[in-house]
């Protein structure tokens, strides 16, 4: 990881907060849904507004992640690292091509 490793250990836990929201995030509201439907009963209001709730906050929270990935700074040139074509499988920085992880 050469001179830069805490600036990649943020960069490596942005992404797996980034993989994790992502994979969660669709369990996590019917997960949810069939908890508030037990609790308040299918079809009432609440039953429908608590899994709407969860997943607008997982959206958020996903969208803030994407954000910090895509504005995250190269730790040698204070850049962009991201390509804006290949995103977060960038394998170097858009800029001065500095690999990943080094």
């Amino acid at each position: 990881m050469g001179d830069h490793m805490k600036e990649w250990e943020v960069y490596k836990s942005l992404k797996r907060k980034f993989f994790l929201i992502w994979l969660f995030s669709v369990p996590a509201f019917f997960a949810s849904y069939v908890i508030s439907g037990l609790l308040f009963g299918k079809g009432s209001s609440a039953a429908i507004l608590v899994p709407a709730v969860v997943e607008f906050i997982l959206f958020g929270i996903f969208l803030s992640l994407v954000f910090r990935l895509k504005v995250w700074k190269c730790p040698r040139c204070h850049a962009a690292f991201q390509s804006s074509w290949r995103g977060i499988f960038t394998s170097c920085c858009a800029n001065c091509g500095l690999h990943k992880y080094s």
